[in-house]
Order: C-alpha cells, then sequence, then structure tokens
C-alpha cells in the first residue's frame, strides 16, 4: 500500500497562484483482532503496523507485556491485524 498519493492542487500565496503537484499522505483503516474478535479500527499509514497494534494493546491495558502476545499476524491486504 502507498503511504502518500499524488495531487495536481492549486497552491496560492498571497496575490500568486499555481497548478502543482503535491504529495499527500493517505491513511487506511486497520482492524485489531484478538482470538477472532474485533478489537478496534484504526485509521492509519500502512506502515509499523505490528508496532501499532502493540502500542495500542500496551497503551490500553489490553496487554501487560510483550510477553502476553504468542502471535502477530499483519494482512495487508485487508488491513487487519
Amino acid at each position: 500500500m502507498d503511504t502518500a498519493k499524488s495531487y495536481n492542487i492549486l497552491k496560492v500565496k498571497g496575490d500568486n497562484s499555481e497548478h502543482v503537484e503535491d504529495l499527500v499522505v493517505t491513511e487506511y483503516p486497520f482492524t485489531i483482532f484478538i482470538d477472532d474478535e474485533e478489537i478496534i479500527t484504526l485509521l492509519c499509514t500502512p506502515k509499523c503496523l505490528k508496532e501499532l497494534t502493540l502500542g495500542f494493546l500496551l497503551s490500553e491495558s489490553i496487554i501487560e507485556s510483550l510477553d502476553d502476545v504468542k502471535k502477530i499476524q499483519i494482512d495487508g491486504t485487508y488491513g487487519r491485524g
């Protein structure tokens, strides 16, 4: 998945304007499951999804440490972890 897309935009600065190509960061829905139970769907860039998942689970006290996790599987096609 791409983390940015190119768009033609109208850039305006003061009285001047011009059409330029610019990159815009894209977000995708990413759903976290535990034992086939949907926990949450987050909007995020499709990078570092394992770290995002672990950080979310730790910050929400769903797990107490990384030792609580037996396996992480990221499905990039469907945005599921």
